[in-house]
């Protein structure tokens, strides 16, 4: 298991990703899941329920920024037919990796966490999140995504930070 800063540390600021959720489509009779970034190194793919440790060489391959399945392995996989499931009923199922990779190019993302959600009064598609920032630290931020929900780990980018050459600047 991971410690909560491990978990909390930015990829950017780091060289290991932690719990990358991958999910595996079967396509041409290749099944695959690509990642984030091109790993310099895999350090563990395992279930998602964290049950099982998959070999590599024996359940999976990598190449560049992917992650290919060998014909014996018993991680699951999707078809492109099967991608186009009821999602009320949809259970989750594929495989975690835990990594190293040269960072992203980004400078003042952090992690935060949702900790509280609620509609926006002025709006019918906007939230107000509370996001705990660590550290005793929180922030209140308004958002449109539709598929917050609390516990969620996301990117926080204030005014002034940098991703890539584009730079955060008021409204």
């Amino acid at each position: 298991m991971y410690t909560f800063e491990q978990l909390m540390k930015p990829v950017w600021k780091t060289d290991v990703i932690y719990d990358e959720a991958l999910t595996f489509i079967k396509e041409d009779g290749v099944a695959k899941a690509p990642l984030m970034f091109e790993p310099d190194e895999i350090c563990s793919v395992t279930s998602a329920d964290k049950t099982k440790v998959y070999k590599e060489g024996a359940d999976y391959t990598v190449c560049g920024n992917e992650i290919i399945l060998t014909k014996d392995t018993t991680i699951f996989c999707f078809t492109q037919e099967e991608m186009l499931f009821d999602t009320a009923t949809f259970v989750e199922l594929g495989a975690y990796t835990k990594r190293t990779c040269d960072g992203a190019d980004f400078e003042g993302v952090n992690v935060a966490q949702i900790t509280h959600i609620e509609d926006h009064p002025n709006s019918d598609h906007l939230h107000l999140v509370d996001l705990d920032l660590g550290e005793g630290k929180t922030q209140r931020v308004v958002c449109g995504a539709p598929n917050v929900a609390v516990g969620q780990k996301v990117p926080l980018a204030r005014v002034g930070a940098r991703l890539g050459k584009m730079v955060l600047t008021p409204a």
